[in-house]
């Protein structure tokens, strides 16, 4: 046994490790801090997370990056899809780690990005459709266009029915069905092709951008206390790692924005140079 796993062992003794180790994340990350000192994993979610959001930090706006680089169709589907399995993983390996996750993308996060989804797809088929008619003046035409795809005049838009992979008495999805039918859905009326182009007012879908803000807020936050000595200040006194991290889970019902203003705060109290982190979680 190496010294590495005689700690490891140790953290699982004094109940500091609870969960499967193969599905655990936290397991994962402590295991990495231990043999090495610092986690340097980013397919972990903290990790993942917490490189994104330095990463639009260091464009100096971060909802006007997150527009730019995060608010495409086919990335939003690929993210969710993988989070929600996760998810399921930790609803049996780890009910406080689920909890914790499930605070930003669940169930009200997706209904709402699927109902603007229909809406700005609704709007943008009525609004091609009328603009047939105008341009075609003084015979009406029978059928129009929409993302290379012919109707007829009197066609209805068929968006997406996610009432069928909802249930309501849990109020909870097969996400994995979801997911994937919602990717073949879009793939086969060309969506992923389109998406930015034909309808970039309306690709800032809220939901969304609401909880990967307050996500990535959350666990960057939570990564500075853990493993880099950052503390949150309160009343001009900063509070000890223990009581950093529970000030921090009770604000996890933040806004997206209230927790980023949160993480400039702390980053800002603990004089931490985000800037030097990238390079590190990067670097081989």
């Amino acid at each position: 046994m190496t010294k590495a796993d005689e700690r490891m062992a140790k953290l699982r003794e004094i109940g500091f490790i609870k969960s499967d180790p193969v599905n655990d994340i936290d397991y994962v990350l402590v295991n990495e801090h231990v043999t090495n000192g610092y986690v340097r994993n980013t397919k972990l979610y903290r990790r993942w997370i917490m490189a994104k959001t330095f990463e639009l930090l260091s464009k100096g706006n971060w909802t006007k990056s997150f527009y730019n680089y995060y608010s495409y169709l086919p990335y939003q589907i690929k993210m969710m899809k993988e989070e929600f399995r996760v998810q399921e993983k930790l609803k049996e390996a780890d009910l406080d780690a689920y909890h914790e996750r499930n605070t930003f993308f669940n169930s009200k996060v997706v209904k709402e990005y699927l109902e603007h989804l229909n809406e700005v797809y609704k709007d943008q088929f009525e609004t091609i459709r009328a603009h047939a008619i105008t341009s075609s003046e003084p015979k009406m035409p029978k059928e129009f266009k929409f993302y290379n795809n012919t109707f007829k005049m009197n066609d209805e838009p068929d968006t997406f029915n996610w009432q069928e992979f909802y249930n309501s008495n849990t109020d909870t999805f097969d996400y994995e069905n979801l997911f994937s039918n919602l990717e073949v859905f879009c793939k086969a009326r060309n969506w992923f092709s389109d998406y930015r182009q034909h309808i970039e007012k309306y690709r800032i879908n809220k939901a969304f951008t609401e909880a990967f803000k307050a996500a990535g807020s959350y666990y960057t936050l939570k990564n500075l206390i853990m493993f880099h000595g950052c503390r949150i200040k309160e009343n001009d006194q900063f509070l000890n790692q223990s009581d950093s991290l529970e000030y921090l889970q009770k604000s996890s019902i933040l806004s997206g924005y209230k927790l980023l203003a949160m993480l400039k705060k702390v980053i800002e109290d603990n004089n931490f140079s985000w800037k030097d982190q990238i390079k590190k979680i990067y670097e081989e």
